[in-house]
């Protein structure tokens, strides 16, 4: 009596398991991928929201320079509270521009304010320029 059982042939008994070997390789680099992209979309959120912070900082300082009656004056500023490890440059430029017929049109400051984020190394900084006249 013959054997009628048929085997697969050696060569193919481990090609499944081959083929698994292969699709875990393909899914491992995936979600390598996919995490790596997930943490550089996470940091440029983070600086995202730096900057943000920065420029409502400024912004303030911004308002209250318009609010005021005074003068502005050159300033150095170590902001606490909200906007926790900003720092905060005035300079002020006075200049009287004259009209067509040279008359001086009064006194008109030029305020740079620049902020910046000290807490990180590579912080935010954003700058914003405001005229004012007194």
């Amino acid at each position: 009596m013959k054997n009628t059982r048929r085997f697969r042939p050696r060569s193919r008994a481990g090609f499944a398991m081959l083929e698994v070997i292969v699709a875990m390789t393909i899914f491992a680099v995936a979600v390598v991928a996919l995490g790596r992209a997930t943490m550089s979309a996470i940091e440029a959120e983070t600086i995202m929201s730096e900057a943000e912070h920065v420029r409502r900082a400024v912004e303030a300082q911004a308002e209250v320079v318009l609010a005021s009656t005074s003068p502005p004056q050159n300033e150095k500023l170590s902001l606490e509270d909200a906007y926790a490890g900003i720092e905060i440059a005035q300079t002020v430029d006075n200049f009287s521009p004259t009209d067509d017929e040279n008359i001086t049109t009064g006194p008109i400051y030029k305020v740079e304010i620049v902020g910046q984020q000290t807490t990180m190394p590579e912080g935010a900084t954003y700058r914003l320029i405001v005229y004012v006249r007194r």
